[in-house]
């Protein structure tokens, strides 16, 4: 048997190959991303844990078969060094009981190659903000901005295009506005959120032309309020280094218009459960928040960051002492991202409600799930690392819901009273 290994900065991969009479046919591959930490380690050590994910994946072939990995890296010196340690050293013990010769690679490279090319277009969404995250703020940032109001109420609809990772689409439902004053809003909410993520170059493209040509001044503003909105507007332009105000059809911007009466659209229990962002006070008036990318994810979360960032605390005096009490389990690092401190175990990264079902579906039913069940599953989340307020009862959800759990599970035969 043949290995093949082939690591980029946010995937590794290797092929497993069986030769015979000089013809190569695959058995198996191994491929998945990285996580945060692991796309910091050095390139041999991502060689090493290529080699080690594939020996645990595919363990009766190494326990079976003498196993020839082909590298032109000096990856056997690095796990035979005298003086390892860790985590490096822990993996040359396992590896050690496997049947493993080193050789230089041959013409079968170029399968694990396009593997990791071809990986990096079936990134699952958790790990499409870790794309996200590794990309700069330097290019052209892209807005679409649409603003809806109707009989149904009134809202908000922003798409934001970095120039890396993925796509960002928020609703927002909002107090009475006139279809100006929408227009406005969403122009300004889009572009603090580009600013709050760090766009420096702003191309903004909406379908209102009255917003377009008063920003460069074609027509005169009339009203007092219209004129808070250009300024504001002209205030949150200013502090991007280069921007571009476009006029575009209504059909080049149907994305955010939808999202805009969606928007206008949700009832209130949804904006209770907090699956939407609503603005209670314009953007022109005081007291209104300030928009950045943690208030425009309207998540259990954000009570917390607000208090370890700003002391925030809530106007109700038992609430307020209840998240005291609760945010001495909470810590933020560098980049604002909340862990929970466990007792016995590593900090633990808290999951927002667009992360949690991709972590649940990989745990229960993914590579290495056994569709266990609900408190066995809740202890494989959080020895993974993992952590959201509503965890058991969003797993107890999760398990009643998979197909295969109850398509396949114990029949119970007592009788019926």
């Amino acid at each position: 048997m043949r290995n093949f290994a082939r690591t980029s900065e946010i995937t590794i991969s290797r092929v497993l190959v069986r030769e015979e009479q000089g013809t190569q046919f695959p058995v198996y591959y191994v491929s998945r991303t990285l996580g945060e930490a692991e796309t910091r380690y050095p390139h041999l050590e991502k060689l090493a844990l290529a080699l080690i994910s594939a020996s645990r994946k595919l363990k009766p072939y190494f326990q079976c078969h003498p196993i020839s990995v082909l590298t032109a890296y000096p990856l056997r010196n690095i796990l035979h060094k005298p003086e390892l340690s860790g985590q490096l050293a822990k993996w040359a013990v396992e590896l050690s009981g496997d049947d493993i010769e080193y050789q230089p690679p041959i013409k079968s490279q170029i399968l694990v190659d396009f593997m990791v090319d071809f990986m990096l277009t079936l990134v699952p969404e958790v790990e499409k903000k870790l794309l996200f995250k590794l990309g700069t703020s330097s290019g052209v940032w892209t807005i679409f901005t649409d603003g809806a109001s109707n009989v149904k109420g009134f809202g908000l609809g922003i798409v934001l295009k970095p120039p890396t990772g993925i796509t960002i689409r928020q609703y927002i439902k909002t107090s009475r506005l006139t279809n100006n004053e929408a227009e406005y809003e969403a122009m300004i909410v889009g572009l603090e959120l580009a600013k709050s993520l760090g766009a420096e170059v702003v191309k903004a493209k909406c379908d209102s032309l009255l917003v377009v040509n008063q920003v460069n001044k074609t027509i005169k503003v009339r009203e007092d309020r219209m004129q808070r909105y250009l300024d504001k507007l002209q205030v949150t332009l200013h502090r991007l280094k280069e921007w571009t105000l476009q006029h575009v059809p209504r059909e080049q911007n149907s994305e955010a218009d939808a999202l805009a009466n969606l928007g206008s659209s949700v009832e209130q229990d949804e904006i209770s459960s907090g699956t939407v962002v609503q603005f209670s006070r314009s953007v022109i008036e005081e007291g209104h928040a300030e928009i950045n990318s943690t208030s425009l994810t309207w998540d259990w979360r954000n009570k917390y960051i607000e208090y370890l960032k700003n002391r925030k605390l809530p106007s109700d005096p038992k609430e307020s002492r209840a998240l005291r009490t609760k945010a001495t389990r909470f810590t933020l690092d560098e980049d604002g991202t909340l862990y929970k401190r466990t007792f016995d175990r590593p900090l633990a990264v808290c999951l927002g409600p667009g992360d949690t079902d991709y972590v649940l579906r990989e745990v229960h039913q993914g590579t290495c799930g056994n569709h266990s069940g609900v408190e066995s599953l809740i202890h494989k989340i959080v020895r993974a690392g993992y952590y959201w307020d509503s965890m058991e009862k969003g797993t107890n959800e999760f398990v009643r819901k998979c197909d295969k759990c109850q398509r396949f599970a114990s029949m119970i035969h007592q009788l019926g009273e």
